[in-house]
């Protein structure tokens, strides 16, 4: 049994709804697990996990099982850093990934089956990775990401699947509603700075920022991203054609696209990105606003469970 008191943050929408059927005897199930002194909080609203997260701080728990997908995940350590951040460093993250994304849980080697989950989740082994932070310059607002951050034809694949179902699953959904925009997404210009170096202007299809190496979907758009290496993992998409696009899109699965000639693919701990026009910002699949925007690596700021051989 679990020595750390334990609560589990479960997201019942997540997977188009499948974690609200399972959860009945899910909640047998890690009570058993964790220990009757366990407590779960279902969300019923967007943003709640982040509430439910900080109040199970504040009642004592210093390991948060959380089950749902990226969202539900970004929820959660944006509550915990914001009202609890003297305690981050207390605290332990496991993922019941339940999601249509779950590119956290496979950045971080989680298989996919619920047995290995919980075995993970009950087990001693984990890791401290990096957190990313984003701060949108228009508002002044910060928001603290996990696993990726995406600006221009990335965050408006965010934006579309945001208001669909999801019933073809996260792979499927995210490629169909992709395809479309390869046709018709424009380019735009943007203003680039990376660390120290000099600051450079481009027309770009969209830029994705990486602190893990896989996205939700299972695509591989930053795939040498290491969750715990200091670095954000910057992949510039030039998308100079049509052609040139459905080609690159054609390898993200396997993470072959960052050697094309219309991908540019570098590393920094600070990236800085501004453009004049209406360009859109994701974190973990969540649309947080537009550019100007900063971006920026907190170094093994989270403990997270994993599995031994990660």
């Amino acid at each position: 049994m679990h020595a750390t008191p334990c609560a589990v943050i479960a997201n019942p929408a997540a997977g188009g709804g499948r974690t609200g059927d399972a959860l009945g005897g899910l909640r047998d199930r890690l009570r058993s697990l964790f220990g009757d002194d366990t407590t779960l909080a279902c969300t019923e609203r967007a943003g709640e996990a982040g509430d439910l997260a900080r109040l199970a701080l504040q009642q004592g728990a210093r390991h948060l099982v959380i089950v749902g997908g990226d969202g539900t995940v970004h929820e959660v350590v944006n509550g915990i850093c914001a009202h609890a951040e003297a305690l981050v460093a207390q605290v332990s993250v496991s993922i019941i990934g339940t999601g249509t994304g779950c590119g956290l849980a496979r950045s971080l080697g989680i298989p996919l089956d619920l047995e290995s989950q919980l075995a993970i989740a009950q087990g001693t082994h984990s890791r401290r990775i990096d957190l990313g932070r984003v701060t949108l310059e228009r508002s002044g607002q910060s928001r603290w990401f996990v696993n990726e951050c995406q600006a221009g034809i990335g965050a408006e694949v965010v934006r579309r699947t945001s208001r669909s179902t999801k019933a073809l699953g996260g792979s499927l959904t995210y490629v169909m509603t992709t395809i479309p925009l390869l046709f018709r997404y424009p380019n735009q210009a943007v203003e680039l700075v990376l660390d120290n170096a000099a600051r450079r202007s481009m027309p770009v299809t969209g830029i994705a920022i990486g602190n893990g190496a896989i996205t939700g979907g299972g695509m591989r758009l930053t795939p040498k991203a290491v969750l715990d290496d200091g670095l954000l993992d910057v992949l510039i998409i030039k998308g100079p054609t049509i052609l040139r696009r459905l080609m690159d899109m054609s390898r993200v699965s396997s993470g072959t696209h960052i050697g094309s000639p219309g991908c540019e693919y570098l590393q920094a701990r600070r990236v800085a990105i501004s453009s004049m026009v209406d360009v859109p910002v994701s974190a973990d699949g969540e649309l947080v606003g537009a550019l100007p925007a900063r971006f920026e690596c907190s170094p093994q700021a989270l403990r997270v469970h994993c599995p031994p051989n990660r």
